[in-house]
């Protein structure tokens, strides 16, 4: 409130609403924005994404809630191989995100704002999964996307 600027309410979700939104907001919460979290693999099409009871198109899903979007986590879905058996692999990676780059830029459907790539560095201390979240390994390392 300091800053004079009006503050606003985000709510983080996955995939789809599943009507938390229209809830929250009949409860009399103020909901501003929508966040979400983007790890899509490459074989993965944004438009045909499989969740309990169907296929649903991710952008059209954001555009039914009607509210302005932030992508606050954005990486390639290969980053959870180890915790299918597979090693991670930054080639597969570094593709993953170009093509879902591009379907951030060229949707037409949702009212996204922006994008926060996460994170900027590996954190070796964290699960399989969550190790391989940087940009680079270290600050002295680059991955080979890089």
């Amino acid at each position: 409130t300091r800053t004079g600027r009006p503050l606003r309410t985000v709510v983080d979700t996955v995939y789809a609403d599943f009507g938390l939104i229209p809830f929250l907001e009949a409860q009399g919460a103020r909901v501003d924005k929508l966040a979400y979290h983007y790890y899509y693999g490459g074989g993965t099409s944004p438009y045909r994404v499989s969740v309990p009871g169907g296929t649903i198109d991710v952008f059209a899903e954001m555009k039914k809630i009607g509210k302005p979007v932030i992508i606050n986590e954005l990486n390639a879905a290969e980053i959870y191989a180890p915790l299918r058996g597979q090693p991670y692999d930054d080639a597969k990676a570094l593709v993953s995100l170009k093509t879902h780059i591009g379907y951030l830029l060229n949707q037409n459907d949702a009212n996204i704002e922006g994008a926060e790539f996460y994170e900027l560095y590996d954190e070796s201390g964290k699960n399989a999964a969550e190790s391989n979240f940087g940009l680079m390994k270290t600050p002295a390392q680059p991955k080979t996307q890089m």
